[in-house]
């Protein structure tokens, strides 16, 4: 028994200090996800800061003799205890944010995988306390066996960690991969280069427990616009009145169904008020069937059943989409006439807007751009912002960036990031420029766009290190 109180304990302190190197390595990942995970925020420093010392001490006393051993497998018990309570909450409640709780090693969303993988390694703990108030330290109990079994037991301890490593390293890979292979899919849907899919059906409860199904919405001889939402999505509110007309219309060329997640008393909260009927899922196994990651998105299924258009994220998604269905439904070929706003292209004219600084006084965007600017889209919550904030620092000396961003001040310079931050009024400026979420980049100079619009981590990084030996001067 002893030996094997000895390997639990090894691989629990070794799982704990990858943990708290990970976290130390991606600090503003591992606040990001402190926050997420609904801790006050005058704590989140706090907690994020001692959080990866306290995984440390515990690994360092999960290889003492008692009471060490006995105090760090009960401290580890009492985190992963913790640790699962917190996922399973937000989980109920249906949200899903990266843990970080390997850093950058592990990119994927909590889910009840999560959960499981904290209760193999809470075994782990409930083995250690076996020898409690007995137990000798690692090094003491390894030198009382021979040799050979010393190598074999520690041969056996690193090929579990390799193991483990390799589990983790496989579980995020397939997650991104997962990630693509639905974007792919999208793409071909698009571009028409993928037969049409057959829409995954589904009978989900409203929340006056009635039942909607798919099928029984397609026999009304219409397509369906299937909006998918959530609980805990803000950008979705906006969208509540015009769902709620929507479906109201009776000449409406499509049946609107929207499917929220989370609880009855949390979307009837959500809607305050507004007649939508939402159809609940248990988590988010429909919108894992339809491809879609994220709220608001909405699917087009025609009335043959099959999926009409591929998922469109986002509000001005949403609507183009629903355009889309009142074009088609006009009798007017859909290639003929525009729906939504043309994207903005290099040297288009700046919108006529105004910017907060700092000190809470207004600049105009044209003001900005007298000097070659770099706009970074950023939101100190957004896990990919975290994920390249340590690269967006070490490039601010280089380039000309101001930061648009409604995330608190102190959170932003938290994350290590000097650059001059501003706060749009309404969302104007993401709008007129298209951005779709963060982050996102866009070029400006003399009154004018002088770039595409860069999404997503890569292609903001990309920007900026363009455009970092052109700088002239601090903003």
């Amino acid at each position: 028994m002893t030996v094997l109180v000895v390997i639990a304990r090894l691989l629990l302190a070794g799982v704990f200090v990858v943990s708290a190197v990970a976290k130390f390595r991606d600090r503003p990942g591992a606040r990001t996800a402190v926050e997420q995970f609904g801790v006050p925020r005058a704590l989140v420093g706090l907690v994020a800061a001692a959080l990866p010392i306290v995984e440390l001490v515990c690994a360092v006393l999960l290889l003492t003799a008692d009471p060490g051993a006995t105090l760090g497998a009960v401290g580890s018990a009492l985190l992963l205890i913790a640790f699962t309570i917190a996922i399973t909450v937000n989980l109920r409640r249906g949200r899903r944010f990266s843990c970080h709780c390997f850093g950058q090693v592990s990119g994927g969303e909590i889910g009840w995988p999560t959960v499981a993988r904290n209760l193999v390694l809470l075994s782990l703990a409930g083995v250690s306390l076996l020898d409690a108030g007995f137990a000798g330290s690692v090094p003491s109990v390894l030198a009382q066996e021979t040799a050979d079994e010393r190598g074999l037991w520690v041969l056996v301890g690193i090929l579990a960690v390799l193991v483990s490593g390799l589990v983790l390293a496989l579980q995020t890979l397939m997650g991104r991969y997962g990630s693509v292979l639905l974007r792919l899919e999208a793409l071909e849907q698009v571009a028409g280069t993928a037969p049409p899919k057959e829409a995954p059906s589904f009978v989900l409860p409203d929340l006056d427990g009635l039942e909607v199904a798919l099928d029984d919405v397609l026999d009304a001889g219409k397509p369906v616009l299937l909006v998918f939402l959530s609980a805990t999505c803000h950008l979705c509110d906006e969208l509540l009145p015009e769902l709620a007309a929507w479906q109201a219309d009776p000449d409406h060329p499509a049946s609107v169904v929207v499917l929220s997640n989370g609880s009855v008393s949390d979307n009837r909260a959500k809607l305050d008020g507004a007649d939508v009927r939402l159809a609940l899922q248990k988590d988010f196994e429909v919108a894992d069937a339809y491809g879609v990651t994220g709220t608001p998105t909405s699917v087009v299924v025609g009335v043959d059943g099959r999926i009409a258009a591929a998922p469109a994220g986002g509000v001005d998604g949403v609507r183009g989409q629903h355009e889309l269905l009142v074009v088609v439904a006009s009798g007017h070929d859909p290639v003929l006439h525009q729906v939504g706003p043309r994207p903005v292209a290099p040297n288009d004219p700046l919108p006529d807007l105004e910017l907060l600084t700092e000190a809470g006084t207004s600049l105009s965007l044209n003001e900005l751009s007298n000097n070659e600017t770099v706009l970074v889209f950023w939101r100190t919550s957004c896990g990919f912002c975290a994920a390249i904030a340590e690269q967006v620092s070490a490039l601010e000396a280089f380039a000309n960036v101001a930061l648009i961003s409604g995330s608190p001040l102190e959170e932003v310079r938290a994350g290590g990031l000097i650059s001059p931050v501003f706060t749009e009024q309404g969302a104007a400026l993401s709008r007129a420029l298209s951005i779709p979420g963060t982050p996102a980049a866009v070029r400006i100079a003399n009154g004018r766009i002088a770039s595409e619009v860069a999404v997503g981590g890569p292609a903001t990084l990309e920007l900026v290190a363009e455009s970092r030996w052109g700088a002239s001067a601090r903003v």
